[in-house]
């Protein structure tokens, strides 16, 4: 089974069983041809994988790309930590459902790692951002709907659904990155 093929089950999945808003209007692109890994299994899949030519930049479904020295910004890493520390094991040898790449780690961020899907030091400050296995980058709110849906609480971020309460959720997090690092870092 295609890892593409995969995502599109997946997501049609999500979004009957409501734990997903389709990303119609999300900031979301992708990245032109990143060097690409050698894919082990697709998620959510019972299916062997057949040789396809598909591959992943990472085993786990999404890497969230953080401020550490941003005290809200690591509690929204701490927090999910926990609840994907809460799930059952979906299958054999999953380890990790989410990456977590600090840019203020002691051993210094790396811009051209594939893994972190081009996004540089600044937009990493500038917007919580989230690379997909598929190199695709997400920003803003949608990289808390898809996070706390891989950890079983989407529903949490379920109201965005409703379109003037996207927009609304939307400009509060735009006003909130603003003025995220003289809040919570103490300029």
């Amino acid at each position: 089974m295609s890892f593409t093929r995969c995502v599109s089950i997946s997501v049609a999945c999500m979004c009957v069983a409501g734990s997903f808003d389709a990303p119609a209007n999300a900031f979301t692109f992708t990245l032109a041809r990143l060097p690409r890994l050698p894919r082990q299994q697709c998620l959510h899949s019972s299916e062997k994988d057949t040789g396809s030519s598909d591959y992943e930049l990472f085993p786990e479904r999404l890497n969230l790309i953080f401020d550490s020295k941003c005290s809200v910004c690591q509690w929204e890493v701490d927090n999910l930590a926990y609840l994907m520390s809460k799930l059952p094991p979906r299958h054999v040898g999953e380890q990790s459902l989410l990456r977590f790449t600090d840019l203020e780690s002691d051993d210094g961020y790396d811009e051209s790692d594939p893994a972190n899907g081009g996004v540089t030091y600044e937009d990493g400050m500038r917007s919580f951002r989230a690379v997909r296995p598929d190199g695709s980058v997400i920003s803003g709110v949608e990289v808390f709907k898809e996070a706390y849906a891989i950890v079983d609480f989407g529903w949490v971020w379920g109201w965005t659904k409703t379109p003037w309460l996207r927009k609304l959720a939307d400009w509060g997090y735009k006003f909130f990155a603003s003025i995220r690092t003289d809040v919570t870092r103490g300029a």
